[in-house]
């Protein structure tokens, strides 16, 4: 719904107010950028400093998705991706010490529940024969496995390009 605060967004159709990004001095992280997480950090940092990301129903956008994207395998690399982004950008956030070893802890321990949570999930689907299960039992596993993976400190290269 328009008007709906987020705490974070992507930052592929995000219009901003440079005067308040450079009151903030925030920027993007390029160490992040190979592995994705970048906007995710910077909007959540934007957030903490004060700053809003409203939603906006209207606003109209256009994504060119390559077809090799549009796998299996693609997808369950992703959801891996997005996993291990979510447990490091919440482990930068935590600040340093004790912080950040407890966001470690809770990105471990959140990613074995999605992995058991999501192999369960996957099994009903077989038993069941269905197929949303599987699918979504797959995608939770291989998210929890990538929060265990970032929680680890390693990244997943989700736009790195081959020569």
């Amino acid at each position: 719904v328009t008007g709906t605060r987020l705490e974070a967004a992507a930052s592929a159709s995000l219009l901003l107010d440079l005067g308040q990004i450079r009151g903030f001095d925030l920027n993007f992280d390029p160490a992040l950028g190979l592995s994705g997480g970048e906007d995710t950090l910077f909007s959540r940092q934007l957030v903490q400093l004060g700053g809003r990301i409203v939603w906006c129903q209207e606003s109209v956008t256009e994504d060119h998705v390559p077809a090799e994207r549009l796998s299996r395998r693609w997808a369950l690399h992703r959801a891996m991706g997005h996993g291990a982004t979510d447990a490091r950008v919440t482990i930068l956030l935590a600040g340093r010490g004790a912080g950040r070893m407890r966001a470690r802890v809770e990105g471990i321990v959140g990613g074995v529940g999605r992995c058991g949570f999501g192999g369960a999930r996957y099994l009903l689907g077989v038993v069941s024969r269905n197929v949303s299960h599987r699918a979504l039992g797959l995608r939770m596993a291989w998210r929890g496995r990538g929060m265990i993976v970032g929680s680890l400190g390693r990244s997943i290269s989700e736009y790195e390009r081959s020569t």
